[in-house]
């Protein structure tokens, strides 16, 4: 009996291992048909945030890759027959489909370009503040405003939002008279960020007109 019962076990954990290797291939095919790195992806007209990178993974044969929509949106180019790099061009919506011809499928990748880029912002020095003006970025949801101290590091002070796209002003009051300030602003769509403002210097006046 017990011979009997060691058998039965022993196959029971044949059968186990045999069940999870069948079930480990079945994963491995699916793993490997054929997917792109990103079925949607938002880039930005600013130069650095503009490209990105597209692969094919999986799949055999030949593939086909072109704009179906938004040719005028943004180009691609040809890296190898399962690399791509998109480049926007302008704003809009534009989509690219993938042909692999073995397993007769057709992917896409829909590619969203926003028109985010950094504003252009000047300083005024006052009495023991700061005053900042720009331009609204249509596309920003919200600024974020850098601030160093002399020759320092750069530190986020404020985040900034406004429902007027026309114009913005930002008073700093967290300022000592006599010392040498720089600003410079990001745009901030999502989770999307444009490059930073060029900077702009003020030394912070000891008298005058308080903001």
């Amino acid at each position: 009996m017990k011979k009997v019962g060691k058998g039965i076990a022993l196959l029971l954990a044949c059968a186990i291992v045999v069940t999870g290797l069948t079930a480990t291939m079945t994963q491995a095919k699916v793993k490997t048909g054929p997917r792109l790195s990103a079925g949607n992806y938002t880039l930005t007209t600013e130069s650095g945030h503009n490209t990105f990178n597209l692969r094919l993974y999986g799949g055999r044969g030949k593939t086909a890759w072109s704009v179906t929509r938004g040719s005028d949106v943004i180009s691609l180019k040809k890296e190898n027959k399962r690399n791509y790099t998109v480049t926007a061009k302008k704003a809009g919506t534009a989509v690219i489909a993938v042909k692999v011809q073995k397993s007769k499928r057709t992917l896409q990748c829909k590619v969203q370009v926003i028109d985010l880029k950094a504003p252009t912002i000047s300083a005024r020095a006052g009495k023991s503040a700061v005053l900042l003006r720009w331009k609204g970025i249509q596309a920003a949801d919200y600024y974020e405003i850098y601030r160093r101290t002399g020759k320092g590091d750069y530190h986020l002070i404020r985040s900034f939002t406004d429902d007027d796209k026309s114009g913005y002003a930002f008073a700093d009051y967290t300022v000592a008279s006599g010392v040498v300030y720089t600003y410079r602003i990001r745009s901030v769509h999502g989770k999307l960020k444009s490059n930073s403002s060029k900077p702009v210097t003020v030394k912070v006046l000891k008298s005058g007109k308080r903001f």
